[in-house]
């Protein structure tokens, strides 16, 4: 056989395997003088009929088509392509590039068209096994110039998916050298994309007679046309990996090595794990070719080999499954190291939801650990799916929570959390009194930081987030009698947890059970104040306020009690809040009292625009009070604010005169005047008032001011005129007495 390439001898005895060839096709077996020249030459041979697909010019056609496609001439592309299709081409080569041409002209108009997915049968064969090409063939370098060409060809058609003329190019080369053995498994495969097994099957009976006759043991080469041929044959898919593997540089390892050893996991595991750890050995970087070794140990191995990989090689960037069985195996390290990695794997399977890959690894997690942390870290996996029902079957042996003396607090307050959960989505009125439960584990001191900061379930199980469940549930099904009555029973037995009680007094609320409410709160904020916590304090406070929004008394008191503690802010909302109460009764002088009060608190804060407010509020509820007005006055002065200090002076002057209180107009004026120098207005209003009290000196005295900045003004000549007229009068009537 010279010049032609040999294999390797196959080496499957050292891992106790024999090559299972399918047997040569019974016509060519029965012939026992058949020469083997004739046999290379009937391999080569590639039947056509007068069918249009035989049509040498139709094909062109098709060549045309695709290269107008690479070139994104899709018009051009698509009339050729149709054209030869019409002229009753129906090759798999011609169906597969219309559909892309198609897909390309759907993506290009926005169109919602799946251009990726396999329209036919044979579209769907080509997807299979077009990436299972023996490309490059083994040996070709071994090969003349001119078969190195005709098969470069031939893979340019096949990356081109031209597969009729791929296949003209490899009968091409066959012509020039029958005895390369390799472009025979060439022709094989493409019979099998082109839809033709059953050539394909002819061309290996042939080829292996031709084989057997010259005793060369090339099976292995064509074991991948024996898994094209028969994806279900699983024996194949080892075997073929196992020569990838022992014939390394002569084929492509992927994706024949990673898929064979996914399907061995489930159908052989020893010969998974064996073939993971060769394949690891070439790639030991490789993230998915850990995986799989990972997989295939805990498939295959002992549990003390289980162990030692999965501690030296997971990551916490791997998937989830991995990351679930290395927490069940960190359970020897103690709980902390479980619970870690549990977070880690959850988080994971959160992103992936691939609960099916997950379950796979149940089972031998319940070999690392005791049968009830299993049973939790099973119903925390189904949980994370969002699996309701398998969540609670798996928390059966958690029903009644065990006592602390037999079993970690943290596991007793996770199982508590999980069941509350579950049932909240599963069945929510249930939920109440597992929330109540889970409460109840949280508010122990020494599980308190664990629960603070325990991420396994995405959402915080510290005390107060659990008691804010618990609160929604009972109002959303309606059940705040239920839920009280739990956290009574829960308050009773532990009185001093705050949380409880203010769970209580919300729940006390929103069911009209103010009064007992109230009293929780008040306990509440005795209770934070007296610990120094001031900021619960003051947010029980305000619940308490909330919970009696129109009673002033219950305000009162609590408007004292935040300025005795000096908290200004609280004291400030609170009386505006008061404020509000009382106008909303007609008690408008109360009312501007309150609003005076928080806004002096607020001045005295630095709080400048509350204290604005309500001034503004004080002087709307009691516009007639000069008292309220001369306080916003001095405010509005104080902070240089003169145009505000300087209407509310106008409006004094009103109220003043309304009021036939001269006086206090005079003396508003004044202050206008001091404020606001050459304001005429003041002046000349200055005037009017005294000049009807009879002070018509003075009023002069004002004019002759006003005279100084307001020249040749005929209003105020006249004015000074009549004036001197009037005290010309009273100074001759004076006279005459």
């Amino acid at each position: 056989m010279s010049g032609t390439w040999t294999a390797p001898a196959a080496t499957n005895a050292r891992h106790g395997h024999a090559s299972a060839s399918p047997s040569a096709s019974p016509s060519v077996m029965s012939d026992p003088i058949i020469d083997q020249d004739d046999l290379f030459s009937a391999l080569t041979v590639m039947p056509f009929s007068s069918d249009p697909n035989s049509s040498f010019e139709l094909r062109d056609m098709v060549t045309v088509a695709a290269s107008y496609f690479e070139r994104t001439m899709l018009g051009d592309a698509e009339e050729m392509i149709q054209e030869a299709i019409a002229g009753g081409y129906t090759q798999t080569d011609a169906l597969v590039l219309n559909r892309r041409i198609q897909g390309a002209r759907a993506e290009a108009n926005g169109s919602l068209v799946d251009a990726d997915a396999p329209a036919t049968t044979t579209d769907r064969a080509i997807s299979a096994v077009h990436h299972q090409f023996t490309i490059p063939l083994p040996g070709i370098e071994l090969q003349s110039d001119t078969i190195r060409q005709a098969v470069l060809d031939s893979e340019n058609d096949i990356r081109a998916h031209r597969l009729q003329s791929a296949l003209d190019a490899t009968l091409n080369a066959l012509s020039r050298a029958p005895r390369f053995l390799p472009l025979h498994i060439r022709l094989a495969e493409l019979r099998v994309a082109a839809g033709d097994p059953g050539g394909a099957e002819v061309t290996l009976n042939l080829l292996r007679t031709c084989l057997a006759m010259a005793d060369d043991d090339t099976d292995w080469l064509m074991l991948s046309m024996r898994v094209m041929l028969d994806s279900n044959d699983t024996g194949s898919h080892t075997q073929l990996a196992r020569s990838l593997l022992n014939h390394r540089g002569t084929m492509q390892l992927e994706p024949f090595v990673p898929e064979s050893i996914e399907r061995a996991i489930e159908h052989d595991p020893a010969n998974a794990l064996e073939l993971a750890n060769d394949y690891y050995a070439l790639k030991p970087m490789d993230p998915y070719v850990q995986s799989l070794r990972l997989r295939a140990t805990a498939a295959a191995a002992i549990d003390d080999a289980i162990s030692a990989v999965f501690r030296a090689d997971v990551r916490r960037d791997m998937a989830s499954d991995l990351l679930y069985l290395r927490s069940a195996i960190a359970f020897a390290d103690g709980r902390d190291a479980w619970i870690e990695w549990l977070e880690c794997a959850t988080a994971r399977l959160e992103q992936s939801s691939d609960g099916a890959t997950f379950d796979r690894m149940l089972a031998k997690g319940r070999r690392f650990m005791p049968a009830a942390q299993f049973a939790l870290s099973a119903a925390i996996v189904r949980l994370t799916l969002q699996d309701w029902e398998g969540a609670l079957t798996f928390l059966e042996p958690w029903g009644e929570l065990p006592t602390r003396e037999t079993s970690d607090a943290r596991d007793m307050l996770v199982a508590a959390c999980a069941r509350a959960f579950a049932l909240r989505a599963y069945a929510p009125i249930e939920s109440i009194a597992a929330f109540s439960r889970a409460v109840g584990q949280a508010v122990v001191i020494d599980v308190r930081p664990f629960a603070e900061s325990c991420s396994l379930f995405r959402r915080s199980i510290a005390a107060d987030a659990l008691m804010a469940e618990l609160v929604e549930v009972a109002r959303d099904t309606g059940q705040s009698d239920i839920a009280i009555s739990h956290l009574q029973t829960l308050r009773d037995r532990m009185p001093e947890h705050l949380e409880i009680r203010t769970g209580l007094a919300t729940l006390q609320v929103a069911a009209g059970r103010i009064s007992e409410g109230v009293r929780e709160l008040r306990y509440i904020a005795e209770r934070y104040e007296q610990a120094g916590n001031f900021e619960r304090m003051v947010e029980a406070m305000r619940h308490m306020s909330d919970a009696v929004p129109n009673n002033h008394e219950i305000k009162a008191m609590l408007i004292d009690s935040y300025i005795q503690r000096g908290i200004p802010d609280e004291a400030t909302r609170e009386l505006g809040l008061l404020g509000n109460i009382y106008q909303q009764r007609g008690r408008f002088l109360d009312a501007s009292g309150a609003y005076v009060r928080g806004a002096e608190i607020a001045a005295t804060t630095g709080d400048t625009p509350r204290a604005i407010e309500l001034f503004e509020r004080a002087v709307a509820a009691n516009p007639d009070d000069v008292a309220v007005r001369h306080a916003a006055v001095a405010f509005f002065i104080m902070n240089g604010s003169i145009d505000r200090a300087s209407l509310q002076l106008w409006e004094i002057v009103r109220v003043a005169l309304q009021e036939d209180d001269p006086d206090e107009a005079v003396a508003a004026l004044h202050q206008l005047i001091a404020l606001a120098p050459n304001d005429a207005s003041a002046y000349h209003k200055l005037g009017e008032v005294l000049t009807s009290l009879g002070e018509y000196a003075q009023a002069e005295r004002v004019y002759r001011r006003l005279a100084v900045f307001t020249v040749d003004d005929p209003v105020l000549i006249a004015k000074q005129a009549a004036l001197a007229a009037l005290a010309d009068d009273r100074l001759r009537s004076t006279s005459t007495r």
